[in-house]
C-alpha cells in the first residue's frame, strides 16, 4: 500500500523501536511479515517494498548489528536478498536464512506447500532458521 507522502524508501518500519541490547535484527519485506516477527518477539524491521534501498541500507549500517533477511522465498525475494548483500556485506554481517521444507502450510485453494513467507512461520520455525542461518 502506498501512503501519500510517506517516504518509504528512506525509512525502515520498526527501526525506531530498537531498545539496545539486541544481538541481531530481522528484516522483512512488508508490514504483515513485520507484525508476525514482532509478535514472535524478534527485533524486526520492514523495508515496505520488494528491495532494500541505499537509504535503508545506511540505517542498517548505523545500527551495526548482524542482519537476518527473511525475504519471501520466491524469485523476487532472492533477488532482493542478493541486492541487500551487495549494499551491506562490507559493513555488517548479512545472514541467509533457509525456509523449512519438512512442513507445510495450506493455501487458500486447499493445497499444501512448504512456507514461503515470514507471515507463515511459527516462532519455533523462525528460531530454527536463525540458528541454521549462514553468512551470505
Amino acid at each position: 500500500k502506498d501512503y501519500d507522502g510517506l517516504p518509504k524508501k528512506r525509512m525502515l518500519l520498526g527501526s525506531h523501536l530498537l531498545r539496545g541490547g539486541e544481538r541481531f535484527v530481522c528484516v522483512v519485506e512488508g508490514i504483515v511479515d513485520y507484525a508476525r516477527m514482532v509478535g514472535h518477539g524478534y527485533p524486526a524491521m520492514a523495508f515496505m517494498s520488494s528491495t532494500l534501498t541505499e537509504w535503508q541500507a545506511e540505517i542498517l549500517k548505523d545500527i551495526g548489528l548482524p542482519v537476518y533477511f527473511f525475504h519471501d522465498d520466491d524469485k523476487a525475494g532472492k533477488e532482493a536478498r542478493d541486492n541487500a548483500k551487495e549494499l551491506l556485506w562490507r559493513h555488517i554481517p548479512v545472514m541467509k536464512v533457509r525456509y523449512p521444507t519438512d512442513c507445510t502450510v495450506e493455501t487458500p485453494e486447499g493445497d499444501f506447500r512448504p512456507p514461503e513467507d515470514p507471515a507463515e512461520l511459527t516462532a519455533e520455525q523462525v528460531e530454527e532458521m536463525i540458528e541454521d542461518a549462514r553468512l551470505l
